[in-house]
């Protein structure tokens, strides 16, 4: 009966959660789509497109807690923002659900001290007003701030996702189940 609060920059296919929920037998979600600003469609970046990351959130989040609102806050990047921080903003400043999940992974040391800074005092002020922040863990475990497809492990030593590194956080994430030979 919660609501939970996506954070994003793109807006997703809704086929694709329909086609989730149907696959796995689960009941039609009750999801929403805020946007805070323009409408920034499907967003790309290097490697593979946004709505991949919004929509793997807003399954999952909707299959653990099946009965829950999901609402995916969508607001765009800017030359100097990410849009993904600026829907945490709108989430946090207008105290907009009770739980808020961002799966944008932020090297600490490469977002440097202000970086940090930001992540720490948004969270913080999350809690104060009650709102659980959920955030991920990152995909290269110790090595945080390496890429997890470069065979050169821990480049860049021990480290973490500095948005992931607040006690004012729940970071989640970080097990991978590989039981190919054992189904």
């Amino acid at each position: 009966g919660q609501t939970i609060a996506i954070v994003s920059d793109s807006d997703i296919n809704t086929s694709d959660l329909t086609s989730f929920r149907s696959l796995f037998g689960l009941p039609t979600a009750t999801f929403k789509q805020t946007e805070t600003g323009t409408d920034p469609g499907i967003e790309f970046n290097n490697e593979n497109t946004d709505e991949e990351e919004a929509i793997i959130d807003v399954e999952w989040s909707g299959a653990v807690a099946r009965n829950a609102t999901i609402d995916l806050v969508v607001s765009p990047t800017t030359n100097t923002t990410f849009g993904g921080d600026t829907s945490a903003m709108y989430i946090v400043d207008n105290n907009f659900a009770p739980i808020l999940s961002d799966s944008y992974g932020n090297c600490e040391l490469f977002i440097g001290t202000s970086g940090n800074a930001f992540y720490s005092n948004l969270w913080s002020q999350a809690a104060s007003e009650g709102i659980t922040v959920l955030v991920a863990s990152g995909d290269s475990g110790s090595a945080g701030c390496d890429d997890p497809d470069v065979n050169d492990p821990a480049e860049y030593g021990l480290a973490v996702g500095g948005d992931a590194s607040t006690p004012y956080n729940v970071a989640v994430g970080g097990t991978d189940f590989n039981d190919l030979t054992n189904p």
